[in-house]
């Protein structure tokens, strides 16, 4: 029940009925009025959001639009559904609030959603994984663009969703089914909708921090366009909707590479070692949806849905690397003097790196002072690139008034690239280059500060290299660059038998469903080494002009910043020459999983009482 109106003592209450009330005189007592008003107070009305009109006997009628039909639309579906179910239904025509549907699902009791650069990517029903929650859409199994089974919600847009119904109980007329759940994403149905509508929204959006890298923003926008109709006295219907987002975002991240205890038998702790980091993601997302549906008469009703997505998803990000207490040359049989200062210390790194003082406070190293560093630099891209492409077709023909019959077909299908380019420099090749000191301190919480004696952003002393030698002096960069191919196709046929008189069964169903997927993954992963450097291998050289980005600023942990530069422009134009490693492609990163499920059900809805139950 929902208030309507109160004058003069009289509550007007209406009662919910398929999105219209009817208007009822009821006298209250002062509890009951109180008890209203209180439930008032828990789901304010608002007047804006009904429209009044005269019906045939004369009684006002109220039809419920806005924020309260949504909130009315899903308690309906969970009201009439013989599962457990949880529902979120859009106020109307793409109005879900969120940016990806992921993010209005997670508002439901019982789930998560698990992020990825601040935005809701994938969900966790009941505290398990996503890998246990199966996701469909207008009731058939997706494609996911990850390596597993679990769909990346941020691949479908909102305003393309109309309603989500999470199930957490089993149905057997659902053949796909999640151990933690089912998570059923429905687009709008034009015959049940039922008029005519344009909808229009557009979004601007901008990050309180500035870019972070080069070549980044840190605004974004994000619009869609909805067109639903009717034709030939409202047998056929008629839904397509576009929605496209373009949406930045910024992070800055300590990490330390982990703790020493115990070091040199002083019973402190001591950091290995830093890289912080800052990146600079934006993701462009376009979606369609298409919708075409046909009612001739009582007996026939064929539906045919399309969606298509294509999403791009790029990274850049600016890491500055400082090895610093080496735990290799922790032996813990000589004791470290007091401070640690001068030529009896033992040596860190590769024979160079040494601790020159420090201090600790309850066990922890709060300040330490490290000489003869050799810092590395990275600048890496992380790329994906997906499009997304599924289609179904929907017949459902009533044999009688007993028996319905369905069959419904599908196919889908995701094609996805990634590119993970690394590439280091530094101030020289392993061996050669200044070396640094560097005196890091702890800040509570915040991570580390750190006080550099070298100038990062001086392109004439920081080069592209293998600072440290961890490739064998030749390497430069590492790059991955995997596709992944998931198809599926499902045909489930499926009766209906309803009861008028039956004392125990209200229906029965019973049906096959045939589902054929295939999904391959290929490796594609190697070294870097500079194409163009003028030395012979190991070689090292100075960002080209051309491919400077001025610096990306590390004032978050004390340091001025560091060179940015364009590694993929530079990957694509053939600065880097790419070494494929067959061990890793052949053994750890190919592989094809084909398989067909074949599922029969037969399900009974009891509608009986038993011990006035």
């Amino acid at each position: 029940f929902a208030i309507h109106k109160r004058q003069s003592g009289r509550l007007y209450i209406m009662k919910t009925g398929h999105g219209t009330f009817r208007r009822a005189t009821l006298l209250c007592s002062g509890a009951g009025i109180a008890l209203v008003t209180s439930l008032a107070l828990s789901a304010p009305v608002m007047a804006q959001d009904t429209a009044a009109k005269q019906a045939d006997d004369g009684v006002t009628e109220v039809v419920v639009t806005g924020i309260r039909r949504g909130i009315q639309d899903a308690i309906s579906a969970k009201r009439n559904s013989t599962s457990i179910v949880e529902a979120v239904s859009a106020e109307d025509i793409g109005k879900l609030p969120d940016q990806s549907i992921a993010e209005s699902i997670a508002r439901l009791p019982g789930i998560a959603a698990q992020r990825t650069n601040g935005r809701a990517q994938s969900l966790s029903v009941r505290g398990l994984g996503p890998d246990f929650t199966v996701t469909t859409l207008n009731g058939r199994e997706q494609v996911s663009t990850n390596d597993g089974r679990g769909v990346e919600f941020d691949q479908y847009p909102s305003e393309l969703i109309s309603q989500v119904l999470v199930y957490k109980t089993p149905n057997a007329s659902m053949p796909t089914q999640g151990i933690a759940g089912t998570a059923d994403l429905r687009t709008v149905r034009p015959l049940s909708f039922g008029k005519q509508v344009v909808a229009l929204n557009y979004r601007r959006e901008q990050n309180s921090n500035d870019a972070f890298i080069g070549g980044s923003s840190n605004t974004g926008n994000r619009y869609a366009v909805t067109y639903i109709d009717q034709f030939f006295n409202k047998t056929l219907g008629v839904a397509i909707g576009y929605a496209s987002t373009s949406s930045p975002s910024q992070l800055q991240k300590w990490e330390a590479w982990g703790y020493t205890r115990n070091f040199y038998g002083t019973n402190n702790t001591i950091i290995d070692g830093a890289k912080p980091e800052v990146a600079s993601s934006n993701l462009d997302r376009d979606g369609l949806m298409a919708v075409l549906e046909w009612k001739p008469n009582d007996r026939l009703h064929m539906t045919v849905d399309a969606y298509h997505s294509e999403f791009n998803e790029t990274q850049l990000r600016s890491r500055i690397e400082f090895p610093l207490f080496n735990p290799a040359n922790n032996s813990g049989s000589s004791a470290c003097p007091t401070g640690c200062a001068g030529a009896a210390v033992p040596p860190g790194w590769d024979g160079q790196t040494r601790l020159v003082s420090y201090t600790a406070s309850n066990g922890l190293v709060n300040s330490a002072t490290f000489s003869g560093i050799k810092t590395v630099l990275g600048n890496y891209v992380t790329q994906r690139e997906a499009t997304l492409d599924n289609i179904g077709w929907n017949t459902r023909y009533r044999l009688s008034d007993n028996w319905l019959l369905e069959a419904d077909l599908s196919h889908a299908k995701v094609d996805r690239t990634d590119l993970i380019l690394e590439t280091t420099a530094g101030t020289g090749l392993d061996g050669s280059g200044a070396l640094d000191t560097v005196t890091i301190k702890q800040s509570g919480q915040q991570g580390a500060t750190i006080t550099s004696a070298l100038d990062y952003t001086n392109y004439s002393t920081i080069f592209l290299t293998d600072p440290r030698g961890w490739g064998g002096g030749t390497q430069a960069g590492y790059l991955k660059n995997p596709t992944i191919v998931d198809e599926l196709d499902i045909i489930r046929l499926a009766a209906t038998r309803t009861f008028d008189n039956n004392p125990l069964f209200s229906k029965v169903s019973f049906g096959i469903n045939r589902t054929e997927r295939s999904k391959s993954k290929v490796g594609n992963e190697g070294t870097l080494t500079l194409s163009k450097a003028a030395t012979p291998v190991p070689m090292s050289m100075a960002v080209p002009e051309q491919y400077r980005r001025g610096t990306t600023a590390l004032d978050f942990i004390g340091i001025k910043g560091m060179i940015s530069y364009d590694a993929l422009g530079m990957y694509n134009d053939g600065v880097y020459t790419f070494r494929r490693n067959v061990a890793a492609n052949a053994i750890k990163n190919t592989w094809a999983v084909d398989e067909t499920v074949t599922t029969l059900y037969f399900m009974a809805d009891i509608n009986t009482e038993l011990l006035g139950k």
